[in-house]
This record gives C-alpha cells, structure tokens and sequence, in this order.
C-alpha cells in the first residue's frame, strides 16, 4: 500500500509486525499465511514473531479490557496454540 518505503530496501519485521497487529486490533481477518507471502525476505522471522506476540497482545488486551468492562481476549494464538 506504500511503495515509497520500498524504496529503504526491507522494513524491519517490528514495524511489519505492528501493521498485523493493528488488522487484528481492528478486527480484520488476517490469514498468517497471506499476510507472511507479502514478505518472502523476512518470512521466518515473522511467523516467529506472529506466534509469539499473542502472548504480548494478549496481556495488554487484558488489561485494556479489564479496566473497560469487555470480555476476555481469545486465548488462541494465529498458530493455533493456547496463550
């Protein structure tokens, strides 16, 4: 969608985690695998970094929604294992 940070050669897989994120965050389906191809360079590393990161989301969004009065965040990850 912004080709112009092509231009920086690869983006650092923190900022490309953070778009996935915030398509989750947004309640948009994010399909890893998808999500993963548009990244062939870093591809590794993200998947790592998509499986993990649940458990990060996860506290926050507890957090978050206990002070909000909102139901508990899935505790299943993108890779399909339990948070």
């Amino acid at each position: 969608e912004y080709p112009e940070l092509a231009q920086f050669g690869e983006l650092p897989c923190d900022v490309i985690l953070e778009e996935y994120q915030v398509r989750q965050q947004l309640g948009e389906p994010v399909d890893v695998d998808t999500f993963v191809s548009r990244f062939p360079q870093q591809a590794t590393s993200l998947r790592r970094l998509i499986c993990e990161a649940p458990r990060t989301i996860s506290r926050r969004a507890a957090i978050w929604n206990q002070r909000n009065g909102n139901n508990p965040p899935s505790s299943r990850t993108p890779c399909g294992m339990s948070s």
